[in-house]
């Protein structure tokens, strides 16, 4: 053999061991299943109840789809107006790709090489045309609607008439086949020449008609908690916008009772309506999967399949799926999404105004404006060690035993307190409500309305520990 040969034979073989695998999963349009697309060994794979892959059958790959295609790759995808087929988006590029269930292909439609600035857009069907709304990219979001234009195999503009929102990125953007309309609220817009570079929210509710092409601004968004809640949502919660085609659903993350609840927007209606998950029917189930493999999600239409890696139930209560447009029919209704506050509301504004006349008259009348007020008496209410459970006295225990090593860590709070088989969203909701709980019950005795506080770690700021309030040592010592 030829030093050549040897030399080319060596870069073939290198080449395929430093090349990284490509592997898309997605939510299977028609059988709501997770499968998964392996680029690189060409094959077709579906998730089993034990949590690992299982070969379904290979398939063809364009030449052209590896081409300038980085290891590790995330992509984006909604399924074609027949659920033949699934397009895929790369993220942050403006690469589409199509996988054909039928005849189990993937090949790459565009042509396009401009990339970069529609990061975490909305990707929509009308008409049978791929559309993109706004999105994030060299270091500011942008309001552009562009179209996939198959006769080019490029992205073009859509000119549009009206006021815009300034960005709409990580919002909430549905189209609306029926009326040919799209309805956009709580937008980021973010620019490094403006305000500091700081990312800021807008309130307002856009509508742009296809027939007019035109943007108007229809409302705000006034209904608490909603408006509170979305104005506070984690940005992770804002990573993939859950929209079924009916409702858009959200997870509050101010929940303090320990029940989970979900809301429901509907963007045709602006209706809102709330679940209260009281029965902890879905305790273990998230709509969001954590930044580890401990719970995978997918989701596609109406649909979120969740598997849970590291549950201890059997292997096929491992693998959930609930159907949004279906939970919502259990909601309540809580108002519109433009409703504002009562106290808002000419009725209060004509109450308040006759309460106060009529206090004036009064004062007015008994003349007794500036004569001193008699004290209260505070009454105090005794402190009895059986209102605390066992779980509590434990608690404090291992508090006091850690007073010297800064309290104990989060995981170490949640196994004392029983939380360990939640999902960590529920064992965050449920941890906090216990232990406002806690602190109540002790401020009895300590008289302190913080017994129990929530530090920064002095080694690592990102994580929390629980500390005891130096003041409050001594007496909780005496608890037997």
């Amino acid at each position: 053999m030829s030093k050549n040969h040897i030399f080319f034979f060596v870069f073939y073989v290198l080449s395929i061991c430093v090349k990284a695998d490509i592997q898309i999963p997605f939510l299977h349009p028609t059988l709501a299943y997770p499968y998964k697309i392996d680029l690189f060994s060409r094959k077709l794979e579906k998730l089993n109840p034990q949590g690992t892959w299982d070969f379904v059958s290979s398939i063809q790959v364009d030449s052209n789809v590896m081409n300038d295609l980085p290891d590790y790759s995330k992509f984006s995808y909604i399924p074609n107006e027949k659920n033949t087929a699934v397009y895929f988006f790369e993220q942050c590029t403006n690469k589409v790709f199509l996988f054909d269930l039928k005849n189990q292909s993937f090949k790459r439609l565009d042509q396009t090489y401009y990339r970069g600035n529609n990061c975490r857009s909305y990707r929509f069907l009308a008409n049978n045309t791929i559309y993109s709304l706004g999105g994030y990219g060299f270091w500011q979001t942008n309001n552009l609607l562009t179209y996939f234009d198959k006769r080019s195999d490029e992205w073009e503009a859509v000119n549009s008439l009206g006021s815009p929102p300034k960005g709409i990125f990580r919002g909430y953007s549905a189209y609306l086949p029926e009326r040919k309309e799209i309805i956009s609220f709580s937008n980021f817009s973010h620019n490094i020449s403006e305000n500091a570079g700081k990312l800021l929210i807008d309130n307002h509710i856009y509508r742009f008609s296809f027939a007019q092409k035109n943007w108007e601004m229809i409302g705000e968004i006034s209904l608490e908690p909603i408006k509170s809640i979305l104005t506070n949502l984690e940005l992770i919660q804002r990573d993939d916008v859950i929209y079924s085609g009916q409702y858009f659903l959200i997870q509050s993350n101010q929940e303090t009772v320990g029940v989970r609840a979900f809301y429901f927007i509907n963007p045709r209606t602006l209706a809102v309506s709330k679940f209260e998950d009281t029965a902890q029917e879905f305790s273990t189930f998230a709509i969001i999967g954590d930044r580890g493999d401990n719970n995978q999600v997918y989701r596609a239409g109406p649909y979120i399949f969740n598997f849970l890696a590291q549950s201890k139930m059997g292997s096929r209560k491992r693998l959930q799926k609930i159907n949004i447009d279906e939970l919502a029919k259990r909601a309540v209704f809580i108002g519109y999404l433009t409703d504002k506050p009562w106290y808002f509301s000419n009725w209060f504004r004509g109450f308040l105004l006759l309460t106060i006349l009529a206090g004036i008259l009064k004062l007015w009348f008994n003349r007794r404006l500036f004569l001193p007020k008699s004290k209260k008496t505070i009454k105090e209410t005794a402190f009895s060690p059986e209102i605390l459970d066992e779980i509590s006295k434990n608690v404090i225990r291992e508090l006091l035993i850690h007073v010297e090593q800064e309290g104990i860590d989060v995981i170490t709070l949640t196994d004392l307190l029983g939380l360990s088989e939640l999902a960590p969203d529920a064992q965050r909701y449920k941890r906090s409500a216990l232990i406002n709980e806690l602190n109540g019950k002790l401020a009895l005795l300590t008289h302190c309305n913080q017994t129990i506080l929530r530090i920064d770690s002095s080694l690592d700021r990102r994580q929390k520990r629980y500390v005891l309030d130096p003041s409050t040592i001594k007496v909780l010592q005496k608890i037997k």
